[in-house]
């Protein structure tokens, strides 16, 4: 279960760091998106030679579409993403977003046989509602533009989701994040482009930071998809919103209620016993 555990870690922090750069800084969404898979990429290309390992089985037709598929779920993911969080406060647009984690994992539940363990999809569904009851709140969610706007970008990280566990199957995840970022980079310069007078030098060194962070995030979130599953994986990644909220009442003072506290004992009761069964 480590690399669950560390995916969570690693998502967090990837999560608060991306809406501190997008909140403090001028960049456009779509340039801050172009130039993360750009750098992702550069950065990993020295270890091609060393680490790129693809199945024949890749290049078939299924494979190319679901390759297809995933990259374009995960452009415009991102675009609608960080659009809503940069507008838009936090905690109103992630009951939108959490939708994920039931949708998720009821798909991998129905598209993959190993992923039909009906105990580790029932925990994973109550860790995901209790992560829903978190953010819902009168005074926080608002259906607003935005809100749907997540709500969109939910629907495909779910269907991303699913594409990511299949392309597993035929790459390792090294391959995987440096061809996501390679496909990803193109599309995105194709599109935007980027204009130099858009970068500058005090905001190079934010978005370096978020490019490690992602990067790191990205490698062990397909590795701990790869070797436990999507659904287990799925649910370790439920700590996230646990972590964020437990940090900001350590570190910011911000107030915890009863029903986070209750959310917190159910998530961390249904790893603890699917971890025991």
């Amino acid at each position: 279960m480590l690399p669950g555990f560390l995916t969570a870690i690693a998502a967090s922090t990837c999560d608060l760091y991306s809406k501190f750069a997008l909140r403090t800084k001028t960049l456009k969404v779509s340039t801050f998106v172009t130039l993360s898979y750009i750098w992702q990429c550069l950065f990993l290309l020295p270890a091609v030679p060393f680490l790129l390992n693809l199945d024949d089985i890749f290049f078939t037709p299924f494979y190319l579409f679901c390759f297809f598929a995933m990259t374009i779920t995960a452009v415009i993911f991102s675009l609608m993403y960080y659009e809503g969080i940069k507008h838009e406060k936090f905690e109103r647009l992630m009951p939108s977003f959490q939708v994920t984690v039931l949708f998720t994992v009821l798909g991998a539940f129905i598209f993959f046989p190993d992923e039909r363990n009906i105990l580790h999809v029932i925990f994973a569904l109550i860790a995901g509602l209790a992560v829903l009851s978190i953010y819902i709140e009168k005074h926080h969610f608002v259906f607003n533009k935005y809100s749907a706007i997540i709500f969109g970008a939910a629907i495909l990280w779910s269907i991303h989701n699913l594409l990511v566990k299949q392309l597993l199957v035929v790459m390792s995840p090294f391959t995987f994040v440096f061809l996501r970022s390679l496909a990803g980079g193109i599309i995105y310069l194709l599109i935007f482009g980027i204009r130099r007078d858009e970068i500058r030098d005090k905001r190079i060194a934010p978005l370096l930071i978020y490019v490690f962070l992602n990067l790191g995030d990205w490698l062990i979130r397909t590795w701990s998809i790869q070797s436990i599953g999507l659904v287990l994986t799925t649910l370790l990644l439920t700590l996230v919103p646990i972590m964020t909220m437990w940090g900001g009442h350590i570190f910011l003072k911000e107030k915890v209620h009863m029903k986070n506290i209750v959310a917190t004992f159910v998530i961390i009761g249904a790893i603890t016993t699917m971890l025991l069964v």
